[in-house]
């Protein structure tokens, strides 16, 4: 069954969520987790981002009908209004400050370093010091890490 979820994708993929199933009509909208390079490819430490989206899927015939969104962060539902970070922008550095207490804290970060934003973490847990490296390698930003004041910081380098 999996080799078969595989077919037609180059990319890792498993269902990671189940919204609704309609055994009559053998149609299911499922959550997708993909990873977005093949493992070959990954960043370094092998760091590699999965990719999650709602779809809806043709059990029958194993197969996607539509995708219906990209996920904004892993762990959004389906049917429930997108959770939105409260991020704060300061205006006179475009200096992104995202507070870690939140759930959706790395999804805000991925999104924002992929537009290539300077960044800052407050209430930040040292035990994500190697993750945050690989994510500077991986966007070629500067890490600054100050865990002993429990925050970091992402820039551009010089």
């Amino acid at each position: 069954m999996e080799a078969d979820f595989q077919r037609n994708s180059d990319r890792e993929r498993w269902v990671c969520a189940l919204d609704t199933f309609d055994p009559a009509a053998g149609r299911a909208i499922i959550k997708v987790c993909e990873m977005e390079l093949p493992p070959d490819k990954a960043g370094p430490g092998g760091f590699r981002r999965c990719i999650y989206s709602w779809r809806e899927w043709d059990l029958l015939a194993n197969c996607e009908v539509k995708m219906l969104r990209v996920c904004e962060v892993p762990f959004e539902e389906y049917k429930a209004p997108r959770k939105v970070h409260k991020s704060i922008v300061k205006a006179d550095d475009d200096c992104v400050v995202i507070d870690c207490n939140f759930e959706d804290w790395d999804g805000c970060l991925y999104n924002y370093l992929g537009q290539g934003r300077r960044v800052e973490l407050r209430n930040l847990h040292a035990s994500y010091e190697n993750f945050l490296k690989q994510l500077a390698e991986l966007y070629c930003m500067e890490l600054i890490g100050e865990y002993a004041d429990n925050c970091a910081k992402f820039r551009r380098p010089a």
